[in-house]
């Protein structure tokens, strides 16, 4: 887009009244779920594939928007025997 965060996140603000980041976590979170819904893949691949500098990262975001870590949201959608 060849523009600055700071351009960018004041110009959605005074379009919409909301953040750029409001925005991304709309976008970001339903595929981290659905990412984190599917075993076959580590938390390290989902953080590595979602773009996330570290999985310590990634994982302080889930927690900070599930309200969960990445590994308590894996084992409360999987089914117990």
């Amino acid at each position: 887009m060849h523009v600055s965060p700071k351009y960018l996140s004041e110009t959605v603000r005074r379009h919409t009244g909301k953040s750029a980041s409001y925005y991304i976590n709309i976008a970001t979170l339903p595929m981290v779920k659905e990412m984190l819904d599917r075993s076959d893949l580590s938390v390290s691949q989902i953080a590595d594939h979602m773009n996330f500098g570290s999985v310590a990262y990634f994982s302080r975001y889930v927690s900070r928007h599930l309200g969960v870590s990445p590994k308590k949201y894996r084992s409360s959608i999987m089914p117990t025997d």
